[in-house]
């Protein structure tokens, strides 16, 4: 599953529960590989030979950097299984566990060059686990046709749905299921203070911090011109 803080397994252990994270990341997810698969996904970069190299010259140094940066985080800081790759991998070998818990962000939702990832769904746990999820997300709240009319086998198994937006509990009340709640994302489980030991580099003085999802040169543009009208730093 996709996790990038330890908010569930922090409260997890505070109940008095030992867990670890599955650690699966799809083989065409990983490292340079990440910049092929974006670029195939992409109508405008996967348009020709030549905007194909363009993209792959310039992307590939940064998703391989970021990757191994994301890994390093991950093995410092997580209680992880062995890194898995695939589907089939999982089955051959599945973790025990008591309980299997599909984790947060958009995990049911297009991931890699797949409209969705079967993995993500806890298909390679044997039959009869006890499963649950907690803050899953479908990204969207309009899901393809194939995916929702998968839905209900890809969700029998769950005892539990906690999702982290209601139009994903509309999603799954739609397709017969009345196990569904809504529930906080679990970056906000964790208190300011937990936050903080995280923190690397304090800054000094008043300034404007962005964070964005997708590049976007219009939202850049009127950052800088509030950062400046402030005169505060961008970070």
């Amino acid at each position: 599953w996709k996790i990038y803080t330890d908010g569930v397994l922090n409260e997890l252990k505070e109940l008095g529960y030992d867990s670890e994270i599955i650690n699966y990341t799809k083989y065409e997810e990983r490292g340079k590989q990440k910049a092929k698969t974006l670029m195939q996904n992409s109508k405008f970069w996967n348009m020709n030979f030549i905007t194909r190299l363009i993209y792959l010259i310039i992307q590939t140094p940064n998703y391989s950097h970021m990757y191994n940066v994301f890994k390093g985080f991950r093995e410092e800081l997580l209680h992880q299984t062995k890194e898995y790759g695939s589907l089939d991998e999982l089955k051959k070998d599945c973790p025990k566990a008591d309980v299997y818990c599909t984790g947060s962000d958009q995990v049911w939702g297009k991931i890699g060059t797949e409209s969705f990832d079967r993995t993500y769904f806890l298909d390679f746990v044997p039959e009869n686990s006890k499963c649950i999820a907690y803050s899953s997300s479908f990204g969207k709240e309009n899901i393809s046709e194939k995916l929702f009319n998968e839905l209900p086998d890809l969700l029998r198994k769950y005892k539990m749905l906690f999702l982290r937006e209601q139009s994903g509990v509309d999603i799954v009340n739609r397709v017969g299921f009345n196990n569904a709640k809504l529930v906080l994302d679990p970056t906000l489980l964790l208190k300011r203070e937990q936050w903080q030991e995280l923190v690397e580099e304090n800054k000094e003085g008043k300034y404007v911090l962005v964070y964005q999802l997708h590049n976007n040169k219009s939202f850049d543009k009127y950052a800088k011109k509030f950062a400046k009208d402030k005169n505060m730093k961008l970070i």
